[in-house]
């Protein structure tokens, strides 16, 4: 087995054995991996840190004959307490993970959405409003995955709407996202879009 090292960031933990966690990561150079976290109590607090949701590291790891990665070691790099200090940020944060788990195919790896993650995690909190943040990573990843045209609005959406949300897609800066949260309905109607879109 050879030892790998690759930054990632922990997308969800699953209880799994006694002291025992599977992790859900988001690597830059091998995509959405599963990795067991062995040995975990209050004395080593470093391994609980490790299995927080976006946390980010540097991890080094084994893989044997399946698909599920070992930990040989690992060093906490940002733990992002910010997103936890708000129910509003840290379930944006939770939409933004949940969109990228359903459109990513394990070990693909995609090196410029991870980075697009890890910066806007990062900007999430600096925002009052959340929703305009996960609404354009949404949207750009649908871009990523060549499944959005900023051409013309989708049938979902009408003309007014789209004028709205495309400048959100194409955003080169957070600096020119919107501080004024994105109305509910439509924000639902966004989710449904990238729903609909994943499953043709």
């Amino acid at each position: 087995m050879q030892l790998e090292k690759t930054e990632g960031i922990t997308l969800r933990s699953m209880e799994y054995k006694e002291r025992e966690r599977i992790l859900t990561l988001f690597t830059e150079e091998k995509g959405v991996i599963s990795l067991i976290l062995k040995g975990i109590s209050r004395s080593r607090p470093h391994l609980l840190a490790l299995s927080t949701p976006f946390c980010i590291a540097d991890f080094h790891t084994l893989k044997g004959s399946s698909d599920l990665y070992r930990l040989h070691d690992a060093t906490l790099k940002e733990s992002l307490p910010e997103l936890r200090r708000s129910f509003a940020h840290l379930s944006a944060a939770g939409e933004m993970v949940k969109n990228l788990l359903l459109s990513q195919m394990p070990e693909k790896r995609a090196p410029l959405l991870y980075r697009l993650l890890k910066s806007y995690l990062f900007r999430l909190p600096s925002f009052p409003d959340p929703t305009p943040v996960e609404v354009s990573f949404t949207l750009k990843l649908l871009l990523h995955e060549g499944l959005l045209s900023l051409s013309c609005a989708p049938p979902l959406f009408t003309s007014e709407e789209w004028s709205r949300l495309a400048p959100l897609a194409c955003a080169a800066r957070f600096s020119s996202l919107p501080a004024a949260p994105i109305n509910p309905l439509l924000q639902d109607k966004i989710r449904t879009h990238f729903r609909e879109t994943l499953q043709r």
